[in-house]
Formats: C-alpha cells, structure tokens, sequence
C-alpha cells in the first residue's frame, strides 16, 4: 500500500511539473491571446461610449425641438408664433445637425420684426 501511494504521489509529481513548465510557444501564444483580448474589451468598451453619446445626442436634439414647439405654441398670437419659429433653428427629423434656414439679411429682417411691438412693420391698413 505505501508502494501505491508513493506511486501517486511521483506521478503527480511528474504532471505538476509538466503542466508548470510550458514551452516558449506557448507562453507566446498566451501572451498573444491576452493582448488580443485587451484589444476586443476596448473595442467593445469604444463602441458602448459612442452609442451612449449618439442617444445623448437624439435626446438632447429631440428634448431642443419639443421645447421650440412648446414655445411656439404659447405664443400670443399667429404673428408672434410665425416670428418665434422663423427665428428659432429647428434640427432636421433625419439628424441632429441644426441647419440655419436663413441667411444674414433675413435674420435681420426678422429680428427687426421680433422687436416691433406696435406692429408698425407688418400692419399694411395704410
């Protein structure tokens, strides 16, 4: 009997120190895998941050423009609303880039009638 258990232990011995020695090849192969590995985490870890910024992005331009309605829609009266929503930059549906409708000289022009309270520039009665 103590023959069979010092036959175990020699070959347990013997595997331990095969399984503790790996050959050069090996090692490198492992290495490889681990920096590939690290690479593919990044990658994943890259791609999460851009959809995160993407939906911030489509929040932020969705939250923007039912803002502009809203404040679209209280406005006093028709001509109010229709100075209000020419001068205001809406994003497109598509994107999230806002494209400015008009040029200079009608931002101008509409911000003149933005500061005519009385009406003046508007009222054709004469």
């Amino acid at each position: 009997m103590t023959e069979r258990v010092s036959d175990f232990h020699d070959s347990e011995k013997a595997v331990g120190i095969k399984l503790m020695k790996k050959s050069k090849a090996e090692i490198e192969h492992d290495e490889y895998m681990q920096r590939q590995h690290a690479i593919l985490i990044g990658e994943l870890k890259a791609a999460e941050a851009r959809n995160r910024i993407r939906a911030t992005r489509l929040r932020f331009s969705k939250t923007r423009s039912d803002e502009i309605d809203q404040i679209i829609s209280f406005q006093p009266n028709a001509l109010g609303a229709l100075r209000f929503e020419a001068f205001m930059n809406k994003p497109d549906k598509q994107s999230t880039k806002v494209k400015d409708p008009l040029n200079q000289l009608e931002r101008r022009r509409v911000q003149n009638l933005s500061l005519d309270d009385q009406n003046l520039l508007v009222d054709r009665k004469s």
